[in-house]
């Protein structure tokens, strides 16, 4: 663990040398969502929903940029045996991209990894589950293009999941919630 963590910081010292991109940076994000719940193993598709969110955080140079802070919304209809109903989550928590992000090109490709406090709401069909918290993690690929030394714009593609508990009397076995994201974004500062 010891060696991860030197590891982690030599990589934001190098990084962090270059201050050509380094600096505050901030996001809003807007897309489709395609939730899908799975329960005992059994996983049920919905119809595409949409995602909407931001984030803040501080770009390291060319290589790394840490989103303190990312929030974001996503909705979905679900229709499988157990009836029709509506899919909500909202997530808040803190991610990484890694990628190349220097001056010497304008297209920037990196992937992202994540993990969040997730808020997650089935409608009335699980009443147990109407609005519990759980643990999410997430991880995802994207890509940046500058269309000024302060703006781009890119495209993004996240994978979430996220898993309630059911402690009650009929099972202990969790709900899971996974939402695959694709989306357009607005990047600004560094």
């Amino acid at each position: 663990m010891r060696k991860l963590v030197n590891g982690l910081v030599l990589i934001l010292v190098v990084s962090s040398s270059s201050n050509a991109l380094a600096g505050l940076v901030g996001s809003v994000s807007v897309g489709a969502a395609l939730p899908s719940v799975e329960l005992l193993g059994v996983e049920s598709g919905g119809d595409a929903g949409y995602m909407l969110g931001g984030s803040i955080g501080w770009r390291f140079g060319n290589l790394i940029q840490w989103d303190w802070v990312e929030t974001y919304y996503m909705s979905g209809e679900q229709t499988d045996v157990s009836g029709s109903y509506t899919a909500n989550n909202f997530s808040f928590g803190t991610g990484v991209r890694i990628g190349i992000f220097g001056d010497d090109s304008r297209f920037h490709p990196y992937a992202s990894f994540g993990i969040a406090a997730s808020e997650t709401s089935t409608g009335e069909l699980f009443d147990q589950y109407n609005w519990q918290w759980g643990f999410e993690w997430n991880a995802g690929v994207g890509f940046l293009y500058n269309i000024s030394d302060r703006f781009a714009v890119g495209g993004r593609y996240r994978y979430r999941s996220t898993s309630i508990s059911r402690d009650n009397v009929f099972s202990t076995n969790p709900l899971d919630i996974n939402i695959h994201t694709i989306g357009g974004e607005i990047v600004w500062g560094h």
